[in-house]
């Protein structure tokens, strides 16, 4: 480099330490909504970035002197702007900058979409629609390669013990890899149903069954994890409780509730209960876990939601929003109560007589019953 070449960081155009104004007109550059800067002396814009003069959102000086004192309020204020796409609403925030250098002071008007925006609400839902495809295609193609190392898991198991007695270390990988492909196909299982859940697509196949004989299968199926888990697994369910439902997504209601029990209550004792009361089928399962605060009980049955931070890695965050997905299918309900520090108990709630057939994506409400 010669010395009569500037140097390198001279050549870097940037506003002047004491030009806070300029200062000012570069952050707004970097804003990926639409930003005013007016001066409140006399109302005329003084900055605008480039979202800002793409949506048209600057407009007279008194109209934005007035959208200033409007928007100055907690709530913001709410303007309709034509844009290059079309007619589009924004909620306006105002901020009043200190002045500067004995100038008048500066506001800061900030432009989000509104959500109610047609525009905003159409981006949206390309936008969930692709990632719901995804999901589900995703999904279904994890599948078919899971239950190949599955099958070779299970020919190498049988192909070891037919050679004699296995070696501890080859029955301890074996049993690590089954109960990993296992636990990886549950969360593709879970998956695949949030899925259908949200595109509408959750259909029920009931048919007539004894849900107390359902509960002593699956609490059968546990039991070993359960040991695992140092926790003794009861199950209260004399006689039969008859009922019209869906033998998998039921069984799938009672097995994602035992994992959550186990997996919170773990070293101290689970009960699952299956009664009648009235016309309705209940369901509940204690633990003896940390419980749920009041306060989180009903944001634990919502999407990738867990009860605790404890167990964060080892969870999506899917079981019980798929139980009551299940639960209001069938035209019931999911709950859960107790005390903080002393246990949960999840209750799940079904008519015995009637199921719901069609659950809307949108919010995973049901509509439409077979008698």
């Amino acid at each position: 480099m010669s010395t009569s070449e500037p140097h390198q960081s001279q050549r870097i155009a940037r506003p002047k330490p004491g030009d806070e104004r300029s200062w000012l007109g570069l952050v707004l550059d970097f804003l990926p909504i639409p930003a005013v800067v007016l001066d409140l002396g006399t109302g005329s814009a003084l900055l605008g970035n480039r979202p800002a003069v793409d949506n048209g959102v600057i407009g007279a000086a008194d109209e934005m002197f007035g959208l200033a004192a409007e928007a100055a309020g907690g709530d913001g204020a709410i303007v309709t702007r034509n844009g290059p796409g079309g007619e589009a609403r924004f909620r306006v925030f105002s901020r009043v900058l200190p002045p500067a250098d004995g100038e008048a002071p500066l506001a800061l008007l900030t432009f989000l979409p509104h959500p109610e925006d047609p525009l905003v609400d159409q981006r949206v839902r390309e936008v969930i629609e692709t990632r719901d495809e995804f999901f589900s295609v995703a999904t279904h193609e994890l599948k078919d390669p899971l239950f190949s190392v599955q099958l070779s898991l299970q020919l190498l198991q049988h192909a070891a013990e037919k050679q004699g007695p296995v070696p501890v270390y080859v029955a301890h990988h074996l049993d690590v890899a089954g109960r990993q492909t296992a636990r990886l196909a549950r969360l593709i299982d879970n998956m695949l149903d949030v899925s259908r859940i949200r595109s509408g697509r959750l259909q029920l196949d009931p048919e007539t069954l004894d849900l107390a004989e359902l509960a002593r299968d699956a609490a059968g199926r546990f039991r070993e994890s359960a040991r695992a888990a140092g926790c003794d697994l009861d199950v209260e369910a004399t006689g039969q409780v008859i009922g019209y439902f869906d033998r998998l997504k039921l069984d799938q209601v009672l097995s994602n509730l035992l994992t959550n029990a186990l997996k919170y209550g773990a070293g101290r004792p689970v009960v699952l209960r299956v009664r009648e009361v009235g016309d309705a089928a209940v369901i509940e399962v204690e633990d003896g876990g940390p419980g749920v605060a009041a306060a989180d009980r009903e944001r634990i049955f919502a999407r990738f939601e867990r009860a605790s931070g404890g167990h964060k890695k080892e969870s999506l965050g899917l079981g019980l929003y798929i139980v009551r997905s299940i639960a209001e299918a069938h035209g019931g309900t999911a709950t859960v109560r107790g005390v903080p520090g002393q246990g949960a108990t999840f209750v799940v709630t079904l008519p015995r007589n009637r199921v719901h057939h069609k659950a809307e994506a949108a919010d995973g409400r049901n509509s439409g019953v077979l008698a």
